[in-house]
């Protein structure tokens, strides 16, 4: 159980990271405390490092003394976050307000075991500490992102259909020995929409979606500012939801992205190796001429698009049809107020993220596209990391109860 002291130390450091700048009175106020306990607080986190002043706001209307201004100190603490996909490994040191301070990448083999390529993950975790001259003291713990089924109470993955050897493997027990700090472990696209809510466009929006599509698919949900896992971990899987057609779609183009399976869903559609294969058939039939310089068949489509061809205009339009009814079944569902999209195929072109918006405004329930705002995200290559660092934050500004751990919290007041 925690005490008195350090859960109104937690609410202020949130108060002021939601608000800065913002002064001591202010504080007060907002977290109904008197003057003189906000004082204390504050001098204590201070002392820690914790908060820093950042200079004076606006007198008062008396024409009182202008009031000094608080902010976090971003640097006061190390975030270790780390990225697991199929055959590629991302890290990053990151700051509280997940700026990088250093970033490696290192690719492993499909058959090698989860002991190996996490005993990688520390050697190169250890080497960044040592370069940016980082004190393990400083390191407030690990988020972990990675595709599949997370098992919370165990820390492992239960499912995973993209790291076949991980199931069972003791993920977090394995790292959290090893690096000595605690270890959050989050599916890829959970933790997504996490760095969304901590870093991104979606800072503190109560009820946020995150729509990732890359080589596969999947969604990100936090509704009234919770991250929404389900009964089994499984909220947000998306990708096993059947196909629908768009009534006005281009039949030519419907030829082309919807592969002669059935039943199908929207992990054989929406997907990156799906427009790849689109691709080469529209190379194949001569509908589309390659590009020199590349043999990826999917930059190919995104040049020729970006460029100006019609066919390549038309096959990522059908593509963005297709995302549209994914994201207005999400809006039916669950009516977010944000919706970001994320992945390559929103980041190198417009195309894509015009024809979904165009796809969901078709739809004649008013109110909840009304209120949603669709927007591609600003976190970047590295969102994964930055969502891997947020699982970190979350637990930190988490105010605790009696059953919470706060193993974050306790790390960072002592």
């Amino acid at each position: 159980m925690r005490n008195i002291r350090e859960i109104n130390e937690i609410r202020v450091l949130k108060a002021v990271r939601e608000n800065a700048p913002i002064s001591r009175a202010t504080l007060a106020r907002m977290l109904g405390l008197s003057r003189a306990a906000m004082s204390g607080i504050v001098q204590r986190l201070m002392q820690l490092g914790l908060l820093v002043e950042i200079g004076k706001g606006q007198s008062t209307a008396r024409g009182g003394r202008k009031e000094i201004l608080l902010a976090l100190n971003a640097e006061a603490a190390v975030l270790l976050a780390a990225d697991i996909d199929v055959g590629e490994v991302h890290l990053g040191l990151l700051d509280l307000e997940a700026n990088f301070m250093r970033e490696h990448t290192f690719q492993y083999a499909v058959d090698e075991s989860p002991e190996q390529v996490l005993e990688e993950l520390v050697r190169a975790f250890r080497r960044m500490l040592r370069s940016a001259g980082v004190k393990r003291s400083s390191v407030l713990g690990l988020g972990l992102a990675i595709p599949g089924i997370i098992d919370y109470n165990r820390g492992v993955l239960s499912e995973a259909y993209a790291l076949k050897h991980w199931p069972g493997f003791p993920i977090r027990e394995y790292l959290e020995k090893k690096l000595q700090v605690p270890v959050f472990l989050e599916n890829d696209v959970k933790a997504l929409a996490i760095g969304e809510y901590h870093f991104g466009d979606g800072f503190n929006v109560e009820n946020l979606v995150t729509l990732w599509i890359g080589e596969g698919i999947g969604a990100g949900i936090i509704l009234e500012g919770q991250l929404i896992r389900g009964a089994s971990s499984s909220a947000g899987e998306v990708g096993f939801n059947a196909v629908a057609t768009p009534s006005h779609m281009d039949t030519e183009i419907r030829s082309l992205l919807l592969p002669d399976q059935t039943p199908l869903t929207w992990s054989d559609v929406l997907t990156h190796e799906n427009l790849r294969r689109a691709t080469q058939l529209a190379i194949e039939k001569g509908w589309l001429t390659s590009t020199n310089g590349t043999s990826d068949p999917l930059k190919i489509l995104v040049k020729r698009a970006n460029d100006g061809d019609d066919l390549a205009q038309r096959i990522l339009k059908g593509f963005g049809q297709f995302a549209g009814l994914v994201c207005t079944d999400l809006i039916h569902t669950l009516n977010p107020q944000l919706i970001t999209l994320s992945g390559r195929i929103f980041s190198e072109t417009q195309v894509v993220y015009e024809a979904l918006k165009k796809q969901v405004m078709r739809d004649t329930l008013r109110s909840p596209v009304e209120a949603v705002s669709i927007q591609p995200s600003q976190l970047g290559p590295a969102g994964m990391l930055k969502g891997a660092a947020g699982l970190i934050v979350s637990d930190l500004f988490n105010v605790p109860n009696t059953r919470h751990s706060g193993k974050v919290q306790r790390k960072l007041l002592t």
